[in-house]
């Protein structure tokens, strides 16, 4: 006899499928960034972006240029997440910097753009 034959395989113990076990079909998340935004609003009694920027306001009043600045890395990482494209046609050193300009200052300030838009479809 070998040593594998004296030797009986035992059926797992541990892991595999287990009747009940898992989480059920069609089950939700426990926590919605909507449940956790209206949770901080009920906590504090102000909304998130209130907080956000009272803490950014207080950074600036303390003088703390570390938290200014991670406020200031967080907003801008926020509102500049869309990718921008810029058709070049001409692409001459001139042309694509007046583009690069015109693309730059559509992303810093796009409500003027917004409006401008709005009032030249009118």
């Amino acid at each position: 006899m070998t040593q594998d034959e004296n030797h009986e395989k035992k059926p797992a113990q541990n892991g595999g499928k287990r009747p009940g076990a898992g989480r059920p079909r069609g089950a939700r998340n426990q926590f919605s960034m909507t449940a956790v935004l209206e949770e901080i609003r009920v906590t504090t009694g102000s909304t998130f972006v209130e907080l956000l920027a009272q803490g950014y306001k207080e950074s600036i009043e303390n003088n703390d240029k570390y938290t200014r600045l991670k406020y200031e890395n967080m907003l801008i990482n926020k509102l500049v997440a869309d990718k921008h494209n810029v058709d070049i046609v001409d692409n001459t050193p001139q042309a694509r910097a007046l583009l690069f300009n015109q693309a730059l200052l559509n992303m810093t300030n796009p409500t003027i753009i917004d409006v401008e838009a709005k009032s030249n479809d009118e």
